[in-house]
């Protein structure tokens, strides 16, 4: 729950620096996968996918988040995936619905 938490606050932080004040979350449902997307618009003319780094002051305190996110998606065996594009940054987890058989 905290990793949630991690990425919705990141997406407000980094919306509230824009004039487009918004963010997104959509959930998705199927058989076997759960799908989470966490979106917002963003300003940084510096910002790189594969070197994330905070924007916040004492670096050396902050930008453990999306890390510890990502390590604990891979621990569950799902994927997370960033996409950077235009004015937008969305980072989509996707997770195994994997349900208990509780019939036998």
């Amino acid at each position: 729950m905290y990793h949630f938490f991690n990425l919705l606050n990141n997406a407000i932080e980094a919306a509230d620096k824009t004039e487009k004040r918004e963010i997104w979350v959509i959930c998705r449902y199927a058989k076997d996968v759960i799908i989470v997307e966490i979106g917002n618009y963003y300003y940084n003319d510096k910002l790189d996918k594969n070197r994330l780094q905070t924007t916040k002051g004492e670096k050396e305190y902050h930008g453990w988040g999306m890390k510890n996110v990502e390590d604990s998606i891979r621990d569950c065996k799902g994927l997370m995936d960033i996409e950077i594009a235009d004015d937008k940054f969305i980072v989509s987890i996707t997770l195994k619905n994997e349900k208990e058989d509780n019939a036998g």
